[in-house]
């Protein structure tokens, strides 16, 4: 059975993502675009493509060509935007790197993607100095956002470039021609290059905004003109680069960038700001429901909060929504791989655990994992997905990209989850990350929203442990509130006994600690706290 979207038909315009966004910057003139969140920092609309063109200019006087790919290594700071479009203006390619990684995890990225130029920002020199010396002499420029480096090009240069190089006259396969190489482990193994084209951003793009901005009606996926919002989603993701930097400024929105998280830095823009549109990960919706620190704060301009990148439980999502008093919470569900979503709440019709409704152009079927059998409606599977925003495949991995991508354009997921009657999509877990108890399959992500139930529990982490009898055994790691020390691991086991069946039970124990290891996306690391695990055990 294939599933197929139960909303209109899109029109994918054919035009490079930057023209794009460019277009739609022209209409807002004078609104504030970017602003840094943490020093108040501005651009407007108006400012955008004239700075981004400069950029290419720059970028094209220093090598860049059709193809060429340039690192951006930088946190959240209203210049993304500009080093983003810049690059692709210029037929660059961006290779977002997290501003975290070690040195060693930069120069590996910095080999595949075979990044010619690398911008980062002030503070990062020597880590990225370091990559570079680990890396092949492919890496020819050196751009650093800040005060003066020795080594580096300014990138207040590139900004203030007269703009004679621009390449104004290329051409451009929309279809073919990548705008990014974001870096994503897909369903199993190490990271690999996502192959994104103008096309793949595009489609997503519209498949989110179905309408014209300037219908009245504006269609229900529309994320409305003139809002502001928070964007402390890193832009190195797909998540806060197509959906919070790409997405808000074709609409207009005042995009207020924080370069991390900090709980009263990130609660305080929100109230100096006003901010309207809160794009999230669980974690984030996690504090916001939990956390003391909220209510000293004034959150009532907030209207819509969206939920990506990692499965949300009902039970939590209720929670927050009694405490941040908002109509509703968007949740949705995609991939690097899928420019990247794939699902998303209808407005009109939120189904609490829900990822909403398959976006349009986009087909799924629910895969049954032992018999490769297509499944139907309330019956669990691997969701396996086509559409107009599905990669190209990995970069230099043809064989990555066939084991993901069949021969029918089917993109497997690794993600388990089913459809409800109504054709609202589940997400459950992930195939490899089911916990294997004798001939039953436990879900980590069902027996953390129970575990976030209980009082004192500010977070939780569960994964399989060996066991010689059963294969594996569900161990819990918990994060307790402050004041709540004195919770026990007996009290959680017999609150899980309580609640679930038998064969979902902690028997690998309970660990307290002090925070669960997470991506910057807010998936749960399970692969560290299982190495940890059977190291201790050494």
């Amino acid at each position: 059975m294939i599933f197929k979207s139960i909303v209109p038909q899109i029109h994918i315009p054919e035009i490079t993502l930057h023209d794009e966004v460019f277009q739609r910057c022209r209409m807002y003139g004078d609104r504030k675009a970017l602003v840094c969140g943490a020093t108040g920092r501005s651009y407007t609309y108006r400012q955008v493509e004239p700075l981004s063109k400069n950029i290419a200019s720059g970028l094209a006087k220093l090598g860049v060509r059709k193809g060429s790919v340039v690192a951006i290594i930088l946190p959240n700071l209203p210049e993304y935007a500009f080093c983003f479009l810049g690059t692709i203006a210029a037929g660059g390619v961006a290779t977002t790197i997290n501003p975290a990684y070690t040195a060693a995890e930069i120069s590996k990225q910095l080999i595949n993607s075979e990044a010619i130029v690398i911008i980062t920002v002030k503070g990062l020199e020597k880590t990225v100095d370091a990559a570079v010396r680990k890396a092949p002499n492919n890496v020819k420029h050196k751009i650093i956002l800040g005060d003066d480096v020795e080594g580096y090009i300014p990138l207040r240069k590139l900004m203030m470039d007269d703009g004679s190089a621009y390449p104004k006259d290329m051409k451009f396969d929309l279809k073919e021609d990548l705008v990014a190489i974001p870096y994503s482990s897909g369903t199993t193994g190490l990271p690999k290059g996502v192959m994104l084209s103008h096309y793949n951003i595009m489609a997503n793009q519209y498949q989110i905004c179905q309408e014209e901005f300037n219908d009245p009606k504006m269609h229900r996926f529309h994320p409305t003109l003139y809002e502001t919002t928070l964007c402390i989603i890193p832009m190195f993701h797909a998540y806060g680069l197509a959906i919070i930097l790409i997405l808000g400024l074709r609409c207009g929105q005042m995009i207020v960038s924080l370069p991390r998280f900090e709980p009263e830095v990130f609660l305080n823009a929100i109230q100096e700001y006003k901010v309207s549109v809160m794009p999230l990960v669980p974690p984030l919706i996690v504090f916001m429901a939990k956390s003391p620190l909220v209510k000293k704060y004034d959150l009532s301009g907030i209207k819509r909060v969206g939920s990506g990148a990692a499965p949300l439980s009902a039970e939590v999502s209720e929670e927050f929504l009694r405490r941040v008093k908002v109509s509703r919470l968007l949740q949705g569900y995609g991939m690097t791989e899928a420019s990247p979503t794939i699902s998303t709440t209808l407005p009109d019709k939120s189904v609490p655990g829900s990822s909403g409704v398959v976006l349009s152009a986009t087909e799924v079927q629910i895969i049954d994992i032992s018999t490769g059998k297509a499944l139907g409606r309330g019956e669990r599977g691997e969701i396996w997905v086509r559409g107009p925003q599905i990669m190209k495949g990995y970069y230099k991995d043809p064989k990555a990209t066939a084991a993901t991508i069949d021969k029918d354009g089917w993109l497997h997921t690794g993600d388990v989850g089913y459809f409800d009657n109504e054709d609202h999509l589940f997400v459950v877990d992930r195939i490899k990350e089911l916990i294997k108890y004798k001939a039953f399959q436990v879900a980590p992500a069902e027996l953390e929203s129970l575990l976030l139930t209980y009082k004192g529990v500010t977070d939780a982490a569960v994964v399989g442990i060996p066991d010689e009898e059963a294969g594996e055994v569900p161990r819990a790691y918990i994060v307790r509130k402050e004041g709540f020390e004195k919770i026990t691991a007996a009290e959680i086991q017999n609150y899980v006994k309580e609640n679930v069946a038998n064969f979902k039970q902690l028997r690998g124990g309970v660990e307290f600690v002090q925070a669960i290891p997470k991506n910057p996306s807010g998936k749960i690391l399970r692969k560290d706290l299982v190495k940890n695990y059977l190291k201790s055990k050494m």
